[in-house]
């Protein structure tokens, strides 16, 4: 599921999936464009219920070890 809401100057975006393998849900949340107006910056990605959280640094990337999300390799933070 995705859903995006918008103002003049910017959009808030957010992806919402299931992870079969892990059984958990997911989501994808980061600021992007709209007709011309703000940036694209990723603001959290891992599971709802936030118990994982990690922080996010420029570009996507983990802000501990500066990975891709995909490849970070930090411990995950207890929220």
């Amino acid at each position: 599921m995705r859903a995006t809401v918008a103002s003049w100057q910017g959009a808030v975006s957010v992806r919402l999936w299931h992870d079969g393998e892990a059984d958990t849900d997911m989501v994808e949340v980061s600021l992007a464009p709209w007709h011309g107006a703000g940036d694209t910056v990723p603001l959290y990605a891992g599971p709802v219920s936030g118990v994982t959280l990690r922080a996010i640094g420029a570009g996507g990337r983990c802000g501990g070890c500066k990975a891709a999300l995909r490849r970070c390799l930090c411990e995950p933070v207890e929220g």
